[in-house]
């Protein structure tokens, strides 16, 4: 027997032997059902439900990111007190990609330092065409709400508040610890502009929306990036595909493990984990779900190279030499320094070595205080 709550005009048929129910309630009260799949969107209705399917002891499957990442304490609280109940959640990261399973079973006798994701198809589709086309932020939006690529949810990735709860799924599971908005500045694309790909493609890259979270070099801290960066046209990320979900795990014995997929936004994706899930519950082959916690301290300062664009009111070596002047007053060392002339504006692109963002955001503020510059200089971290 299968119940569904279900709100919209059904497109398919339905099975004989599905009911459809107008309340969570006739679920969570009919014993003859003991797994349950949570697909709902947000977060209050669906915690409601998932909490008293814990509580009636079944097993629960989801596919909801904030959910998880939200209240993992209380989940793993109500499991405790309810021995012998499943709870299951890969389709709620990556949709296709076997992620979660992965990272809860394939790296038990390894050490992860370092996780970079590219967590929202959706926000890869919308800055693929603004790449492809030369178009702006709200011209490739409304091109993606009009191609049906964009739903009523783009605000979580413009905010880059999915891919926050994404990677904090990562995170717990691969360092121990959730990752919060009060630990990381996060940032979406909605900042992001034509300009940002003029200037990734002098250095044959292109602009993503990545999630990093890595282990410090001391391995005392975690840090965490969140926001658009620059990265190669040939790296794993820069050809990644419309639509396309990318993890790369870094880890003391494998090296380097790349898992690229179907994002959440391709359904057939997110139903073939769920259904995975369902099929692990049935067969008695589930992972525990959070496997160890660590206390780890946050360092909101992380460390990468950087690209960062200078507008000036002229070119020259004498702007160009004050330039590296405020970059050595700053210890910011520059890897690559390059000056463009474009439709009668002058632009400086600095590559930095290894070093803090906060190092690149006081070089960024004296910049901007300089009579020569045109505003605050732009900065994007920088992945190969």
């Amino acid at each position: 027997f299968k119940g569904f709550v279900w709100q919209k005009e059904l497109g398919f048929a339905i099975e004989p032997h599905t009911a459809i129910v107008p309340h969570f309630d006739f679920i969570l009260r009919d014993e003859r059902i003991n797994c349950v799949v949570v697909a709902i969107e947000g977060v209050n209705s669906a915690k409601n439900v998932v909490f008293e399917a814990i509580r009636k002891k079944k097993h629960v499957v989801t596919s909801n990111p904030m959910l998880v990442a939200y209240h993992m304490a209380e989940i793993q609280q109500l499991l405790n007190d309810n021995p012998g109940v499943k709870f299951c959640y890969e389709a709620s990261v990556c949709g296709g990609i076997p992620i979660v399973s992965s990272l809860q079973s394939d790296y038990l006798g390894d050490k992860i330092f370092k996780l970079t994701a590219f967590l929202d198809g959706s926000a890869n589709v919308v800055l693929t065409k603004m790449n492809d086309g030369g178009v702006s932020l709200c011209e490739a939006m409304q091109w993606a709400m009009r191609s049906g690529v964009v739903g009523e949810n783009r605000n979580n990735f413009c905010d880059g508040s999915d891919v926050l709860a994404q990677l904090s799924i990562l995170s717990k599971i691969a360092f121990g610890a959730p990752i919060s908005s009060e630990t990381v500045s996060c940032g979406g694309i909605s900042k992001v502009t034509r300009k940002d790909f003029e200037f990734a493609r002098r250095f044959e890259a292109t602009v993503k929306f990545l999630g990093v979270v890595q282990l410090n070099r001391d391995e005392a801290a975690i840090s965490v990036y969140i926001a658009p960066a620059i990265v190669s046209d040939e790296s794993c990320f820069g050809k990644c595909a419309k639509n396309m979900n990318v993890v790369a795990v870094e880890s003391r014995n494998v090296g380097r493990n790349v898992y690229k997929g179907g994002a959440a936004e391709k359904c057939s994706a997110v139903a073939n984990s769920i259904v995975s899930d369902v099929l692990r519950v049935a067969k008695g082959a589930t992972n525990p779900p959070f496997l160890f916690h660590v206390d780890w301290d946050f360092d909101a300062d992380f460390e990468g190279a950087f690209c960062v664009r200078v507008t000036a009111k002229a070119g020259g070596e004498e702007v160009s030499g004050r330039l590296r002047g405020v970059c050595e007053a700053h210890e910011v060392a520059v890897d690559s320094f390059s000056e463009v002339e474009h439709s009668g504006e002058v632009s400086f692109a600095l590559v930095t070595g290894t070093c803090k963002r906060s190092k690149v955001d006081g070089l960024c503020d004296a910049i901007g205080k300089e009579e020569w510059s045109v505003g605050r200089p732009v900065y994007m971290a920088m992945f190969g």
